[in-house]
């Protein structure tokens, strides 16, 4: 699949400057960007409210993220909601409602949303804790490494359902406040914060990460309005540290922040009522996934898959593992690869998903060079961080300019070119499938099992097909990803079945189930009930209860692409 006939075709990245009052920093947003803040991520979360709103909801999550869905749509509620958004993020957007015309109510979508669904899992873990594991090892979101190599480096993958609407149109966004630290932020158009990614005129950066925790508060603080106060103000990591203690969250958030200057940094694990902090090692290497490894903060952690766990804990490891290895000669070309990686250690080869440091969900990929004032950011149709990394000067960006220097670095290269395709047509079937369009992303999907059998890619796939009526091609590929994964596992000293291998095995029952041949998916499912390697509860309640699959149950399953969402 050539990139040229991508349907989503990335533009280039925008950089922009603005000052003034947070209002007028709003519309010159808008003005600057031009059409693509009414195309680009407000639109994405409005539109998939609407979506939420005229679904029939078949449990207690659906039907609670249907009510918050009408909450942040209805008129005569809005006003509500706009009390607990903070002066700086309501006088941005209301900067951009003036330029474009774009609704109030639409565009606070794309504020509250990160903090909303994480919030509606927190209240219904309380609920039904069994749906849920303890996380045993790291977990959903992003990956971040600090290390001191030739130079020091921060090394940043942004992932968040959003694909082919962020990275489709990036914009840097560098800004002037009035009683403010000089700061940039890395965005996309129709958002105009730089708390998620930012760096300001002392070499002091911040990126966020996100956690999921057992405990939220309806008062908290919108994290990147946190991490904004800190690029604004802060001189120091004290200082940041300082703003990040005293700012209450609303769920569970990572600040990930470094001094470019003094070449330090921490990770400061963030719940509404505790913090810890990490610090950068003496070994000078920080490596984060999003796993609370504070004490503070480990024990009101959840997951909602063994899946989940897995995924991540490889993910950090082999990041942490990489920056290691390289010590002292880690140079930027080097670093962009790393983050960009796509080998899964467990299997010890190169995937397209899963246990890979750089996963289908990514937006946004950038590596800061503090020494020479410069970033490398990934740029390009998606999946973006296999394309390109530009660099640019920081320093000519503070200055008024653009800042671009023309070089370019490449991202991770798959030793077997038809695994980029593969990658490339898995994302763009995450896409169509996020767009509703479920027969484009069966279509695109299964031209990415032709290029490359991936197991996990399989279920996926398998369930879409359901979906649609595939049932004879969906039972061809759980039969085969099971086979695959067992004579993978089988030649592996530990020998032990990772947890997609359960999965895939339940959704073979299932599709069993559908096919009228109960017997054979009984005895699935009592062999995923009894097996040692098991370590999902719920999954093992699941096929333990054995209760015949049907299309009822099969219209339930929102969202297959994620391993983060409760197993159904």
């Amino acid at each position: 699949m050539s990139s040229s006939l991508h349907p989503f075709p990335a533009e280039k990245t925008r950089v922009i400057h603005l000052r003034g009052t947070d209002r007028q920093i709003g519309r010159q947003h808008a003005e600057a960007v031009g059409p693509p803040v009414t195309q680009g991520m407000p639109k994405l979360y409005y539109d998939f409210w609407k979506r939420i709103l005229e679904m029939k909801p078949q449990g207690l999550l659906e039907g609670a993220i249907q009510r918050t869905a009408r909450l942040l749509i209805d008129p005569i509620l809005v006003g509500r909601l706009q009390s607990k958004i903070p002066d700086l993020a309501e006088n941005r957007i209301r900067g951009i409602v003036d330029v474009t015309g774009i609704p109030y109510e639409e565009m606070i979508c794309a504020v509250i949303l990160p903090d909303l669904l994480p919030l509606l899992q927190a209240l219904l873990v309380r609920f039904q804790p069994g749906t849920f594991i303890p996380p045993s090892v790291p977990r959903f979101g992003c990956t971040s490494f600090v290390a001191q190599g030739k130079n020091f480096f921060h090394g940043r993958n942004l992932d968040f359902p959003g694909v082919s609407y962020w990275d489709r149109y990036p914009v840097i966004q560098a800004m002037e406040r009035k009683n403010s630290l000089r700061y940039i932020g890395f965005t996309t158009a129709g958002v105009p914060l730089a708390g998620i990614t930012g760096i300001n005129e002392e070499k002091i950066s911040v990126s966020l990460h996100q956690h999921y925790c057992r405990e939220f508060s309806l008062n908290g603080k919108l994290p990147f309005v946190t991490a904004e106060e800190v690029l604004g103000t802060a001189r120091s990591l004290p200082d940041a540290l300082r703003i990040i203690q005293s700012s209450r969250v609303a769920t569970s958030w990572a600040f990930v922040v470094v001094d470019g200057k003094n070449k330090t940094g921490f990770v400061c694990e963030c719940q509404p009522d505790v913090c810890g902090v990490r610090y950068l090692s003496p070994d000078g290497v920080l490596a984060h996934s999003n796993y609370f490894q504070t004490p503070e903060c480990r024990s009101g952690e959840y997951a909602t898959s063994a899946r989940m766990n897995w995924d991540n804990y490889w993910r950090r490891e082999r990041l942490e593992t990489l920056v290691s290895e390289a010590g002292k000669s880690l140079d930027i070309e080097t670093a962009v690869k790393m983050v960009s990686d796509h080998f899964d250690p467990f299997f010890g080869e190169e995937k397209i998903i899963n246990r890979t440091v750089s996963q289908l969900y990514n937006i946004q990929s950038l590596v800061f060079d503090y020494d020479e004032m410069k970033v490398l950011m990934a740029e390009g149709n998606s999946p973006i961080h296999l394309r390109e990394y530009r660099e640019y000067d920081l320093g000519e960006i503070f200055a008024g300019r653009n800042g671009s220097t023309g070089r370019t670095v490449p991202g991770f290269r798959f030793s077997n070119p038809a695994k980029a395709k593969a990658k490339e047509a898995y994302v763009l079937s995450f896409v169509a499938a996020f767009d509703g369009n479920l027969d484009l992303a069966f279509q695109v999907g299964r031209q990415a099992l032709e290029l490359d059998f991936c197991p996990e890619v399989a279920q996926v796939m398998s369930v879409v097909g359901l979906k649609l009526g595939q049932l004879p091609l969906a039972l061809e590929w759980l039969q085969r990803a099971k086979t695959l994964l067992e004579e993978t596992v089988a030649k592996q000293p530990q020998g032990k079945l990772p947890p997609e291998y359960f999965e895939i095995v339940i959704f073979l029952g299932r599709a069993l189930d559908l096919s009228g041949n109960r017997s054979q998916a009984m005895a699935l499912y009592r062999e995923v009930g009894g097996h040692p390697d098991l370590e999902d509860n719920h999954l093992r309640q699941i096929a333990l209860r054995a209760r015949k699959f049907d299309s009822k149950a099969l219209s339930r399953i929102l969202m297959p692409y994620s391993s983060y969402i409760p197993f159904e």
